[in-house]
């Protein structure tokens, strides 16, 4: 699709959108729930981008942060915010989640995967703490944990 006819569906849609609610006098800050869908759309226009060869850099990593951010963002408003402070999580992980795309569909660069398995090493952290705050003393979990960590590094690390 063209980008001009894209940009310029989606700019008739969202003045619709805002005609309809100043119409009908509907008390919703539509605002709340669109910029979410921004985020999604540039993160889905990125991989798009990338499949269909127009891109071979590292966007990768940017589109699977927007992606993950305009869900996360896109929950929390439909919530309310009402798990926000449970979700804090998700920040991380993102992040994460953007450099193991790039790991598995870009360059397999070993950097991507190390940072990568280190921040979902810190979303699962996090997550386990909120759900069990027994979790919380590390000492017990920090050797082994790095243990692992050094262990996916020497199986991913001859690959290539």
């Amino acid at each position: 699709m063209n980008r001009n006819i894209f940009v310029g569906l989606l700019l008739v849609g969202i003045g619709i959108i805002l005609i309809i609610q100043r119409t009908l006098g509907i008390d919703i800050n539509i605002w709340n729930y669109l910029w979410p869908f921004f985020l999604i759309v540039l993160g889905i226009m990125i991989h798009y981008n990338f499949f269909a060869g127009r891109d071979k850099s590292n966007s990768l990593i940017f589109g699977g942060i927007l992606l993950t951010y305009g869900l996360l963002f896109i929950f929390n408003t439909i919530t309310n915010g009402m798990y926000h402070s449970d979700l804090y999580f998700v920040y991380p992980l993102g992040i994460g989640i953007g450099f193991f795309e790039n790991y598995i569909l870009g360059n397999r660069d070993n950097k991507s995967l190390m940072i990568s398995i280190i921040l979902i090493v810190i979303s699962i952290y996090i997550a386990l703490k909120q759900i069990l705050p027994e979790f919380y003393n590390i000492r017990d979990y920090l050797f082994p944990v790095f243990i692992i960590i050094f262990g996916i590094y020497l199986l991913f690390k001859n690959k290539k």
